[in-house]
């Protein structure tokens, strides 16, 4: 191999031209009398060059000496100049610089030279000195591209937003600094230094454990790109938490096979949107529930006053209706026999004040549902909120499952709300009901809730169904606002979004647990109390809570 590098600091023979330039000319050329004659005009130039004679060296010396150009004469090697011109493309991506030619290479006879990526051809007939202009032209346009996209980086890397740019191909050609720290690069020369590989790869290596989080960018943005989509969303696993991220996808102007993609975290915006959701939620049944209470409890308490007043009026005809009975055993009251009217009239009283006392329970339940509770912070009784939303879904679950209770009698008091507790238990039996009900299981459904785990801190609360089980590939996103599995007619999407809300808000949590084919397990776990610590230490020791 033949290295030369000539010092633009010495002197030289000839005069220098009116304006000197300092840069670099990366030079693919056997040592000839052209070859020296160029050196010499390029020093006088003011450019320092490197000569190489293989083109294997002279590739893999381009991103150490950073040229602005890159001349190719007559070199000796297997590789061809289509060959060259291809391993430079995505470097000359990375960093601009000018592809010169001279008239020793033979240049393949169906390829254009645009398409090659040559920008001019140097005759090899002739004094490069009388070529100086044309040199010292080149240089400078490949200085001015590579200024532009330095400020262009410099830009980039002032917005705040992580940004970067993919082609069609969805390889990654730039990206900021709010990128690379999203992505988890150790430095931006680590990142950079990958561009113009597909953008998996490089999240495979950025991300290193944690790229699976970042699939879901990937298969958004090619999904975004195959419909012409301007924008899309995803969900990323970043600094410990799920994030929610908006992106808006802009085709570029000079550049027709590249996006820019701006990502922006909307996770704080969503969960103000959930708040408001639920607010409006809970305002809208509050307004139903006392409503429905209003129109339901004037009846129900005619009927309860009625069938105390019926109560009265018999046990007034019992002893005369008794005493005509004994006398005549065959007497009737209408078709009926007198004797089993006696039987049947307390059953019948005290059904009709049972009935009432249930519609009761229900409108209570109901008003206290809806309302929005002040009282969040207060301890209460879980087991408390596990009836109300049973006596609250009993009109779903029949006819589709059975609901089996496996609670100790006493838990200790938990942190939170008793009504948006109940809240998050009437959402999964529904979930959990509707499941069974597509499933078509005939009855045999079976919805069971039980005390899953205890620890000094927390209960967890286990609503688990033998329905059809949750598709893993849908796991990870049916708590994401909006998403349901269920036809737009059906379901909103935001019932287990604003269930999560509900217990991350109240120091809990809320995942699954799931097999297809093996029923679902939703887990709810509650702060405990500190309450339960201090005033039911031998209860929790008798429950092994």
């Amino acid at each position: 191999m033949a290295f030369s590098a000539i010092d633009p600091l010495q002197p030289s023979s000839a005069p220098p031209p009116p304006h000197r330039e300092t840069g670099r000319v990366l030079l693919l050329a056997r040592d000839s009398h052209w070859t020296t004659q160029l050196l010499d005009t390029l020093k006088r130039l003011g450019l320092s060059t490197q000569r190489l004679d293989g083109p294997i060296d002279a590739l893999a010396s381009i991103a150490d000496f950073d040229p602005a150009l890159f001349i190719i004469g007559d070199y000796a090697g297997d590789l061809s100049l289509i060959d060259i011109c291809d391993a430079i493309r995505v470097p000359r991506q990375r960093r601009p610089f000018g592809l010169l030619v001279t008239t020793l290479v033979p240049l393949p006879g169906d390829a254009e030279i645009s398409e090659l990526g040559i920008d001019d051809i140097l005759c090899a007939e002739t004094d490069p000195g009388s070529q100086s202009a044309t040199l010292l032209q080149h240089y400078r346009l490949a200085r001015m591209s590579q200024r532009v996209l330095e400020r262009e980086q410099e830009i980039l890397d002032g917005l705040p937003d992580p940004l970067f740019v993919v082609d069609g191909a969805l390889r990654l050609w730039k990206s900021n600094h709010s990128f690379i720290s999203l992505v988890g690069g150790r430095s931006e020369l680590d990142v950079r230094a990958l561009l113009g590989q597909p953008l998996d790869r490089v999240l495979r290596i950025t991300a290193g454990e944690q790229s699976s989080s970042f699939d879901e960018l990937g298969l958004s943005l090619a999904r975004a790109l195959s419909e012409h989509a301007p924008g899309f969303r995803c969900r990323l696993f970043v600094g410990g938490e799920d994030r929610s991220f908006s992106a808006r996808v802009t085709p570029l102007q000079l550049q027709a096979d590249h996006v820019l993609v701006d990502l922006r975290d909307v996770t704080e915006h969503e969960r103000s949107l959930l708040a408001d959701a639920r607010r409006e939620r809970l305002a809208t049944i509050g307004n139903l529930a006392l409503g429905v209470a209003h129109e339901i409890q004037n009846p129900n308490t005619f009927s309860r006053v009625n069938a105390e007043n019926l109560r009265e009026l018999f046990e007034t005809l019992k002893p005369l209706l008794a005493a005509q009975a004994a006398e005549q055993p065959d007497c009737r009251a209408g078709t009926m026999p007198v004797a089993r009217a006696l039987a049947m009239i307390d059953g019948a009283i005290g059904g009709v004040r049972a009935a009432s006392d249930r519609i009761a329970q229900v409108l209570d339940g109901l008003k206290s549902y809806g309302k929005i509770d002040a009282g969040t912070d207060q301890p209460f009784d879980p087991r408390a909120a596990v009836d109300e939303a049973i006596l609250l879904t009993k009109h779903v679950v029949r006819d589709v499952c059975e609901i089996r209770v496996n609670l100790p009698e006493h838990l200790p008091p938990v942190h939170g709300s008793r009504v948006e507790l109940s809240q998050v238990l009437v959402n999964l039996i529904e979930n959990a009901t509707h499941a069974l009900r597509e499933s078509g299981p005939g009855g045999a459904g079976l919805l069971r809730i039980s005390l899953e785990e205890a620890t000094a801190g927390h209960l967890v609360i286990a609503v688990a169904d033998n329905g059809p089980g949750i598709d893993p590939a849908i796991q990870t996103k049916i708590f994401r606002p909006y998403f349901t599995t269920r036809g737009q007619a059906d379901g909103t999407g935001l019932g287990l979004a604003l269930s999560s809300e509900i217990m991350h808000r109240l120091g809990g949590d809320l995942t699954v647990r799931s097999r297809p084919g093996r029923g679902a397990t939703f887990l709810v776990t509650l702060k405990k109390a500190v309450l339960a610590q201090q005033s039911m230490p031998g209860l929790e020791e008798k429950h092994g809570l």
